[in-house]
């Protein structure tokens, strides 16, 4: 049997082996890979997301109001994320005005989708709620359609572009520009 002071010995050299490894293998981590851990923090907590341009509103010589862009909400639910599911039923029922067998059918799914369209007022609740995701949709509004309907025009499916009438004259002038969403998490998912 080896000798107490052996054993001390070869414990101690274990350690400051053990230590200096973990401090190689840190140096490693934190000063040679660190634009490789850091471009992976990035990919995994950053997300950009393209915001569609808002088309420009028509107004008549008086100032009335012709044509404009109301925005509009899909809704889509991560289930995974909502921390009370019966009282985001109860509170898309209320807000919605949807039955009660539609939002349990929808809920049946890990990721219920409502696609509406609903107005800025009907999602308002719904906004400050974890786990619900709000598409925004614009869609091309003309208040007075009976009035000038023939000489306004119209634009694609998608609201982007004119395709007859002052919408299609004007389409450089009323095109927006597309815009761009940069989101950030911290360690915490906010």
């Amino acid at each position: 049997m080896a000798k107490p002071a052996t054993r001390i010995v070869f414990l101690q050299a274990l350690l400051a082996l053990a230590g200096a490894g973990i401090l190689v293998r840190s140096f490693l981590v934190q000063v040679v890979q660190h634009n490789l851990w850091a471009a992976k923090l990035r990919q995994n907590r950053e997300t950009d997301k393209s915001i569609p341009a808002r088309r420009g509103s028509i107004y008549d010589r008086n100032g009335h109001l012709l044509a404009s862009n109301q925005e509009q909400y899909r809704i889509t639910i991560a289930l995974n994320e909502v921390r009370d599911t019966a009282a985001l039923a109860a509170n898309l029922e209320r807000s919605l005005g949807l039955p009660k067998t539609r939002v349990a059918n929808e809920f049946r799914d890990d990721y219920p989708y409502f696609n509406g369209p609903y107005t800025a007022a009907q999602v308002t609740t719904l906004r400050a709620v974890r786990g619900v995701h709000l598409d925004v949709l614009y869609q091309r509004v003309y208040p007075m359609q009976s009035l000038a309907d023939r000489i306004l025009g119209r634009v694609d499916d998608n609201g982007a572009k004119g395709i007859e009438g002052m919408e299609k004259a004007l389409d450089t002038l009323l095109q927006g520009r597309p815009g761009m969403e940069h989101d950030r998490l911290d360690a915490k998912g906010n």
